[in-house]
């Protein structure tokens, strides 16, 4: 991609995200984009068709990049699989924070979460022990699953001041602490 347009594509995205704080996104006009990005209407539209579809390009964005980073980690151990997701976390911080404040919630955290959770499955599957029942494994894996994603959630809505490395480390002490039981 051109320079000129990276550039471009950040300061609307800089100047959308200033405007997010203030109002939901359907209270956001184009005009104020613009202005703030210091850019005329018709360059916007030529890259978005609404702020709405600025809200899902960015979204998407941070998707991909989570993707490419969760596939250099293929293989890899609890860890090496969280990694990307808490990179991605917090490279994105300004639209998750915003996006926790909004009425939507955590659908695009969770969304966003998500995206590593077959991955994260997989990998916890080695926590379950393996005298239980297939289905009893399942359900160790849906617990912990859902455990990491609290702690996920609870570290965001915290506004991630911990150590992204502390959080990881405390989701895989406690993986194997419960998987003991």
């Amino acid at each position: 991609m051109d320079i000129r347009v990276r550039y471009t594509k950040k300061a609307i995205a800089g100047a959308f995200l200033e405007r997010l704080e203030e109002k939901p996104v359907n209270r956001i006009t184009v005009r104020e984009v613009c202005d703030g990005a210091g850019i005329n209407r018709s360059t916007f539209y030529k890259y978005y068709h609404d702020c709405f579809d600025l809200m899902e390009q960015l979204e998407n964005e941070a998707l991909l990049q989570m993707d490419q980073l969760l596939d250099q980690a293929k293989n890899g151990g609890l860890t090496e699989i969280l990694t990307p997701t808490m990179q991605t976390l917090k490279e994105h911080q300004k639209l998750i924070r915003l996006h926790l404040r909004s009425d939507e919630g955590s659908r695009f955290v969770r969304k966003l979460v998500g995206h590593s959770l077959a991955r994260l499955e997989l990998e916890l599957s080695g926590f379950a022990r393996s005298e239980l029942s297939l289905e009893e494994r399942d359900r160790v894996k849906a617990f912990l699953v859902g455990g990491c994603i609290g702690v996920i959630e609870y570290w965001m809505y915290g506004g991630m001041r911990q150590d992204s490395q502390e959080v990881m480390d405390s989701m895989e002490r406690l993986c194997r602490l419960l998987s003991k039981y």
